[in-house]
């Protein structure tokens, strides 16, 4: 299914957080150094993660309570659990195995997102509350998390 204009802006996000979590994999499987990866995550997290949360908790999540009250519910809880998970990298104390399980924790959720709610929120939107998400979410972007100087995966 073709993703909706209002949603594409967070679907791009979701596309570079898999991509993150692809190459920290990557960096995991190569033993690369822990305080890279440490520092790659927190510097993804800070950029990318927790100002996409941000946006999806102010301009998604009142529609979901509206719409289907139960994907907002699974949607905050997730983010509450990744946020309470976060400081142990942003204090560079992430083993390989807590990096792994946050990354397991984060493409769970983006696939929940993309394969259940974007797709409920699309067939259920009215145009009128699209064209205003679409308004409220044009201006979000993604990173290349691809930019970071030290090509840990290679």
């Amino acid at each position: 299914m073709k993703r909706a204009e209002a949603l594409q802006p967070l679907s791009h996000q979701h596309h570079n957080s898999l991509m993150a979590c692809l190459l920290l994999k990557k960096g995991i499987a190569r033993q690369a150094s822990q305080s890279t990866l440490n520092d790659f995550l927190s510097k993804f997290y800070r950029e990318d993660i927790e100002p996409h949360f941000e946006a999806e908790e102010k301009h998604l999540f009142p529609l979901l309570d509206q719409m289907k009250p139960s994907y907002g519910k699974i949607l905050r809880s997730d983010h509450t659990l990744l946020r309470a998970l976060a400081p142990r990298f942003l204090n560079h104390f992430a083993s390989f195995d807590y990096l792994a399980s946050f990354v397991t924790l984060l493409e769970t959720h983006i696939r929940f997102e993309e394969r259940l709610v974007f797709n409920f929120v699309q067939e259920h939107l009215s145009p009128i509350a699209e064209a205003d998400l679409e308004k409220k979410l044009s201006a979000l972007r993604a990173k290349r998390c691809t930019d970071y100087p030290i090509k840990f995966w290679e």
